[in-house]
């Protein structure tokens, strides 16, 4: 059995996307960590099929032919991507202070996990860096002088993060408690935030998690604490993941690419870079705002017309490539959305 490589721990999260998770799993071989957390979701009860395509998941992580400590949280029932992914976060921090965090469907390049690691040891006690990013969706940033920079924004299904980081994540939100306090962020919150609504949709959150203490997005968590704390996150000057979760067992995307707006289609082909080392150390943590407006522009965070646009792009598209029944369909599926102000659980 050959020796471990990388040090950094990884945490593998699943559902029943397998033909993904035999892509991203891949590349984990390659690479052969010390430590495996893998974690994966229970079946639905109204969903045929989820118990079967979960069990090949199962399967494909079984091979492991390396030295390796692997701990696998399996769920009997379906919890849900985002209390699935919470748990195994929580287990996993009892053990480890550091690791690298994996969703099914997001492949990176085999450099990321030992740029990851390296700057997991740079900035373990900057708190000024909440999370390493292996997401840059302008694909290179070519001002940036250093191999990365800092942002707020996030892109959470690739990343590094610390123990102390998920510990600071506090779906209470006891910043909506203090008036004044209250006031401040929102000021500090910039203009795309406010008008997409990310303070309400974290005091909706945070409402929702006082009458049934379960986790919800942690992107957004994540994002309130970069302005309350003034936390930034790294982000790889050249692009180091993709998704590639276009299918119909996909929470956020539609199942053909077709059926996406162009812009948005661009990030599902995003190319994807390998280092060389050593890296080149940023001298200054500040924030690169422009990179961040860049994002809520692609993503039409904060652009009304925008976004119109894009919705009503991704409906023709949708009656073109799947026609007049899936379009109704998602139209439903929509309204029941803002009905209950509750995004899909399951990925």
């Amino acid at each position: 059995m050959e020796k471990w490589r990388l040090e950094t721990p990884i945490m593998l999260t699943f559902f029943t996307r397998h033909e993904t998770l035999k892509r991203v799993f891949e590349i984990i071989k390659e690479v052969k960590p010390r430590m495996l957390f893998l974690v994966g979701d229970g079946p639905r009860k109204t969903v045929p099929g989820d118990k079967e395509q979960i069990e090949l998941c199962k399967k494909i992580l079984e091979d492991i032919p390396w030295e390796c400590e692997v701990h696998r949280y399996y769920a009997e029932e379906n919890r849900g991507i985002l209390i699935n992914a919470n748990e195994g976060m929580k287990r996993a921090f009892e053990k480890v202070d550091k690791l690298i965090f994996l969703e099914d469907d997001m492949l990176c390049s085999q450099s990321f996990f030992w740029f990851c690691q390296e700057l997991l040891k740079k900035y373990e006690n900057d708190l000024r860096v909440q999370l390493i990013c292996g997401q840059n969706i302008e694909e290179v940033t070519e001002r940036v002088t250093a191999d990365y920079f800092f942002a707020h924004k996030i892109s959470s299904g690739c990343v590094g993060i610390w123990k102390r980081t998920y510990e600071g994540w506090n779906y209470r939100y006891p910043v909506f408690e203090d008036v004044y306090n209250k006031q401040l962020l929102e000021s500090a919150v910039p203009k795309e935030l406010r008008k997409a609504k990310y303070l309400k949709d974290a005091e909706r959150d945070r409402d929702e998690f006082l009458k049934n203490p379960m986790a919800k997005s942690i992107e957004t968590c994540a994002m309130v604490n970069s302005y309350q704390y003034n936390t930034l996150n790294i982000i790889p000057k050249y692009n180091m993941s993709v998704s590639i979760g276009m299918s119909c067992k996909a929470a956020h995307t539609a199942d053909k690419i077709e059926k996406m707006p162009k812009v948005i289609q661009r990030l599902f082909s995003l190319k994807v870079y390998d280092y060389r080392f050593p890296l080149k150390y940023s001298e200054f943590v500040i924030c690169d705002k422009e990179y961040d407006k860049m994002c809520w522009r692609i993503l039409g965070t904060g652009h009304p017309l925008l976004r119109f646009k894009r919705n009503m792009e991704k409906g023709l598209r949708i009656m073109k490539y799947g026609g007049l029944k899936e379009l109704g369909k998602k139209l439903n599926g929509y309204m029941k959305k803002k009905q209950s102000e509750n995004s899909d659980i399951n990925g």
